[in-house]
């Protein structure tokens, strides 16, 4: 099973990540409590894909013993699942909140689409030939997601007054 130690490289990535929004989450503000709504959906959504990320990036390699095809078909399944599951909450907590850059979100939405069919495409048995890579893909695509949540605590609004304006 090919690129195993690449995904365990993203899964230090997406740690690292983590680590890094606890530091900014504790000198922006004195706990949750003090934090903007926007900011604690960028924080939860961070926490949801680099997590993610962390415990979908050892799941190729405990299904190994089962087979290739039948560890990445469950590998990307449980992906799958797991980015509908992120998917939905997402879009309903951009849809209470009022998201205000929609084109972005668009844009982010319509290649995340993209990215589950792969999953759900190799969870039913197609494109076996591409697992590792699709894999690889979704990968990326959620430390891509937590990067862009990182980025938006650092330089988004902290406070609710600060939102406000």
């Amino acid at each position: 099973m090919e690129l195993l130690d690449t995904y365990e490289t993203i899964a230090e990535i997406a740690i690292a990540l983590t680590g890094f929004s606890g530091v900014v989450v504790a000198l922006q503000s004195r706990g949750l409590g003090g934090m903007s709504s926007r900011a604690r959906f960028f924080l939860t959504a961070l926490l949801y894909w680099s997590l993610g990320t962390v415990f979908l990036a050892f799941t190729p390699r405990l299904l190994a013993s089962f087979g290739p095809e039948v560890a990445w078909r469950v590998s990307h399944g449980l992906f799958a699942l797991f980015h509908l599951g992120v998917f939905v909450w997402v879009i309903r907590s951009m849809m209470q909140q009022r998201a205000q850059r929609v084109y972005a979100y668009r844009v982010v939405s319509a290649i995340g689409v993209v990215v589950l069919a792969t999953e759900i495409a190799v969870a039913l048995g197609y494109l076996q030939d591409l697992a590792p890579y699709t894999y690889l893909l979704a990968l990326l695509w959620f430390v891509f997601l937590a990067a862009a949540c990182f980025v938006e605590l650092v330089i988004g609004p902290a406070s609710p007054a600060s939102e406000a304006a």
